[in-house]
């Protein structure tokens, strides 16, 4: 992106997809927050719609006033690409809600930053705020999971968590799809409604992959548990790979 000051970069690969309605599509949702989907018969885009909270992304920043804007720095879709689920024609999207505010520095402040020293343009070096002076408004998080019609851009449904979603988003062919939050909370829904059919916090912050195996004809899923990071609020746990299933079947 051009100027990308909001540091809303592409952080995940994008997916290529063939929808129900026979196009051939590249989607990718990076973290300004937006879903994209480009058809590959010409190269154009075809839709871009909003899958987290988008809230003053044109105001231009100052030297002379805080400037608040969504998705932050820590915001939109992180490092997990959007899943789709061919059952229901639906790209599922796991989004951060997290703002950001900030204020330029002027020439004079950044000319008396000491040659050779530390400089990373913020205001703070407090590890709690690793994007600079949070207000209190910024401390405020959430995730958006979206299931958005692959065909037209149009939404679904949506569910919001408390915490950010930041793991992987796994459809089934069994009508399911399981993601998890930087809570800890592990969840499985109904794919084309978004019903919640069952739901258990499993340990600490889930920020990694997920994935759906069967064992002598059992179906288990494993998901990556206890992400800490220096950016995240979260639960100090250690790393596991926690696996779910029915026991004995």
């Amino acid at each position: 992106m051009p100027r990308d000051w909001h540091d809303w970069d592409v952080s995940n690969p994008p997916a290529l997809i063939k929808t129900m309605g026979g196009k051939r599509l590249m989607v990718v949702s990076p973290k300004d927050g937006h879903l994209y989907g480009f058809n590959l018969a010409d190269n154009k885009l075809l839709y871009r719609t909003p899958v987290t909270k988008i809230e003053n992304v044109e105001e231009p920043f100052a030297v002379d006033k805080d400037v608040h804007f969504c998705p932050g720095a820590t915001g939109g879709e992180e490092w997990n690409s959007p899943a789709y689920d061919p059952l229901t024609n639906l790209i599922f999207t796991g989004d951060v809600e997290w703002c950001t505010t900030v204020r330029l520095q002027t020439k004079e402040e950044i000319a008396a930053s000491p040659l050779g020293g530390l400089w990373t343009a913020e205001k703070s070096l407090n590890p709690f705020d690793p994007f600079g002076k949070f207000s209190r408004a910024d401390r405020v998080w959430a995730g958006w999971l979206y299931a958005t019609d692959a065909d037209t851009g149009a939404w679904k449904w949506r569910l919001k968590s408390n915490y950010p979603i930041m793991g992987a988003v796994t459809p089934t062919a069994g009508g399911l799809v399981f993601f998890g939050d930087m809570g800890g909370n592990f969840y499985a829904l109904d794919a084309a409604t978004g019903k919640k059919l069952w739901g258990q916090k499993i340990d600490g912050a889930i920020g990694g992959g997920v994935i759906t195996y069967t064992v002598s004809g059992a179906q288990k899923v494993a998901v990556a548990t206890g992400y800490v990071s220096p950016a995240m609020p979260t639960e100090i746990r250690r790393a596991k790979v926690a696996i779910l299933g029915v026991e004995g079947g």
